[in-house]
Order: C-alpha cells, then sequence, then structure tokens
C-alpha cells in the first residue's frame, strides 16, 4: 500500500525511470514521491494508476492467465524488461483490454506466492 506521501505511477511507453539504482522499464508500475510527481506527469513520462476496487474474481482469472503465459522470462511477447507479465499478453489470453498495471501486479504477486507454497 502507498505511504500518504506517494502515488502508485505507471511508466508510459517509450519511457524509462531510474529511482535510485532501480530502473523501471515501460509499462511496469512504482511507488512515486509525491514531490516528484507533478514533474513526471508534466513531462508526460507517467500515468497515476486507478486502484482495482473489487477484485475478487477478475484477479483470480488473471493469476490463472499468467500460469498460462510461456515461463521463458525471455520470451518479450509475455513477460516485460522488468520480469512482470505483458499486459497485452494478459488481456489476449482473457479477451479483455481493460487490465491495469495495479490488477496485473496484483495478480502477478499473488501468483508468485502460490508458486512459493506449491515448492
Amino acid at each position: 500500500m502507498p505511504e500518504s506521501n506517494e502515488t502508485l505511477v505507471l511508466v508510459g511507453e517509450g519511457h524509462v525511470i531510474q529511482t535510485g539504482k532501480e530502473i523501471i522499464p515501460p509499462g511496469d508500475t512504482f511507488l512515486c514521491r509525491d514531490e516528484d510527481l507533478p514533474r513526471l506527469l508534466k513531462l508526460d513520462v507517467v500515468s497515476i494508476v486507478e486502484e482495482a476496487v473489487d477484485s475478487g474474481p477478475r484477479l483470480e482469472m488473471l493469476v490463472t492467465a499468467i500460469g498460462e503465459l510461456d515461463p521463458d522470462k525471455e520470451n518479450k511477447e509475455h513477460w516485460t524488461r522488468g520480469g512482470a507479465p505483458q499486459i497485452p499478453a494478459l488481456e489476449a489470453l482473457l479477451k479483455v483490454t481493460d487490465i491495469s498495471a495495479s490488477e496485473r501486479d496484483e495478480a502477478y504477486d499473488l501468483y508468485l506466492s502460490q508458486q512459493e507454497g506449491q515448492a
């Protein structure tokens, strides 16, 4: 959950953000300090992520879809450079066009925790 002085943002296509030692690729999300947000929004390199309200069944569908992706992280059609599932790949599997980065991230975190529980 974001701190009160942070906002969850999505890095826009064609842009890369460096936060300290971490590089955030296009399509990935990160917690942006509120003092940096106006500058990044003005440069049009990030957008604010809206939080999903009721994600129950949809979250489970996303977790299932993640399990159907090519497990080879080198497959750039299925995985971002940051190692997260590509939203277009998930949308194609689920035949939807409205998956947010925050939904993807929440589902991927759940998927990883389920995988750890099976190991």
